[in-house]
C-alpha cells in the first residue's frame, strides 16, 4: 500500500497536478464570474451558458482539492512546531541564557573576522553548556562523528544564527578583539 503511495506521490509531483488543477480552478472563476461584456470579446457567452453546469461541478472539484492541500500545509506547517522551536530559543536567549553560555557561544561561534555567527564549532564534548544550549534549540550536533578524541561539531540552530547576526547588526552584540562582549538582547 505504501509503495502505491509513493508512486501516485511521484506522479503528482511529475504531472504538477497541483498547478494544473489551480490552473483549471482559476479559468473556472474566470469564466463563470467574470461579466459578459469580456467573454464577448472571447466568444464564449453562449459556450458558458451551454456548459454552466459542467463548469461549476468543476470549480467545485478544484476548489475542494486547493482547499485540502491548502488545509494540509498548515496542519504540517503547525504540526513540524518550527515556530514553537523560534519561541523557546528566543525566550532562552533573551531571558534565560547564562552568562558563561554566553561566552561559551561566543567563543565557539563568533568569527571576530566577519564579525558574525558562523554555523558551526568544534566543542569539547565534556562541555557542560552543551545539554543545556541544545535542549533550548539553539545548537544541534552535527555529526556522530568526533574531530579527535573529545572535540565534536556542534551547529547553530539556523533561524537562532539568523537572529543572532540580526543582533550584532543591530548593535546588540557587539564583540570586542580582547575577548569582551555586550550582550542585550
Amino acid at each position: 500500500m505504501d509503495k502505491a503511495l509513493d508512486i501516485i506521490a511521484t506522479l503528482v509531483d511529475k504531472l504538477k497536478v497541483k498547478e494544473v488543477i489551480t490552473a483549471i480552478l482559476i479559468a473556472c472563476m474566470v469564466i463563470l464570474f467574470v461579466p459578459d461584456k469580456f467573454l464577448e470579446i472571447l466568444g464564449l457567452v453562449d459556450w458558458r451558458n451551454i456548459h454552466r453546469t459542467e463548469i461549476g461541478g468543476t470549480l467545485l472539484v478544484c476548489g475542494i482539492l486547493c482547499l485540502i492541500w491548502i488545509i494540509t500545509w498548515v496542519f504540517n506547517a503547525i504540526r513540524s512546531g518550527n515556530g514553537a522551536a523560534k519561541r523557546v530559543s528566543r525566550a532562552y536567549l533573551k531571558k534565560l541564557i547564562s552568562n558563561d553560555e554566553k561566552e561559551f557561544l561566543i567563543s565557539h561561534y563568533f568569527n571576530l573576522d566577519t564579525n558574525e555567527f558562523d554555523s558551526c564549532g568544534r566543542v569539547d564534548m565534556t562541555s557542560g553548556y552543551l545539554a543545556p544550549l541544545a535542549q533550548a534549540m539553539i545548537i544541534y550536533q552535527a555529526t556522530k562523528v568526533g574531530h579527535g578524541v573529545g572535540h565534536w561539531a556542534f551547529n547553530l540552530q539556523p533561524d537562532v544564527r539568523v537572529y543572532l547576526n540580526k543582533a550584532v547588526k543591530r548593535g546588540k552584540i557587539v564583540v570586542s578583539r580582547d575577548g569582551q562582549y555586550k550582550w542585550n538582547l
